[in-house]
């Protein structure tokens, strides 16, 4: 069967629309606004690649036990045009991490603030883009 140039360049506009989507979610989708999270943690990993960052960090919880954290923020490109680099907060730093968790109440969060062990506060997140709060 024959179809015009027009269909099939709609047709594949469509299929990439929609994978572009399924990459990214609403912050909704994932995690709850009513429930914000600090941890003061240390860096174990940083996994810099889209669609979104994500920082593997290990946090005492109230019992004092360690417990690994897995914190989402914005795609590299966002992060890298406000300055952020993967070495910005390198594996083994201190950190104190503003986040809201995942409704599903793992330790999964999104995180919208990151302050570094001297006190410097940086937004790694893109609340134009999740629709979540900034900070």
């Amino acid at each position: 069967m024959i179809y015009s140039s027009a269909i099939r360049k709609a047709f594949c506009l469509v299929l990439l629309t929609g994978a572009a989507a399924m990459a990214h979610h609403q912050f909704s989708s994932e995690y709850d606004k009513s429930k914000p999270l600090t941890l003061t943690a240390t860096v174990k990993s940083v996994d810099w690649k889209s669609p979104h960052v994500q920082w593997t960090v290990s946090a005492k919880n109230q019992a004092g036990a360690i417990e690994d954290w897995t914190l989402e923020g914005a795609a590299p490109d966002y992060l890298t045009s406000h300055g952020v680099t993967k070495a910005t907060f390198a594996d083994g730093s201190m950190v104190t991490v503003n986040a809201y968790r995942a409704t599903n109440n793992s330790r999964t969060a999104s995180v919208r603030v990151i302050t570094d062990a001297k006190g410097k506060a940086i937004q790694v997140c893109d609340p134009t883009e999740d629709g979540g709060p900034a900070k």
